[in-house]
């Protein structure tokens, strides 16, 4: 309690020392960007498989992916309705260990 007195006391006694501000760390612009970002992907993540559990499988989800960022290729394949053949290939071309570096270029660009 003293303490405390004491310490009013001497702010009084010396107003420099109650208007000097303690030094604050600045979040970074790159900071809050990767945040934003992040939050993003998971709200994409959450929301893709909230999808998959609506509609019982995969399938539905990944034809639209297809529709909407898929080449020409891809959508000609998907309207011959070959989609299984199109995951097959996509986990053939990217195994795990190939991921990442894919995973992290969609991190850095926020998308």
């Amino acid at each position: 309690r003293v303490e405390g007195l004491l310490e009013k006391a001497s702010k009084i006694r010396h107003p420099r020392r109650f208007w000097r501000r303690k030094p604050r760390r600045n979040l970074h612009l790159v900071e809050l960007w990767a945040a934003a970002s992040s939050l993003s992907r998971t709200c994409t993540l959450v929301a893709d498989r909230e999808a998959v559990q609506a509609m019982g499988n995969i399938d539905g989800l990944a034809g639209g992916l297809v529709l909407l960022h898929g080449t020409a290729s891809q959508k000609r394949q998907l309207q011959r309705r070959e989609l299984r053949s199109l995951l097959e290939d996509a986990q053939a071309d990217f195994p795990a260990n190939l991921r990442w570096p894919l995973w992290f270029e969609a991190f850095t660009k926020g998308s």
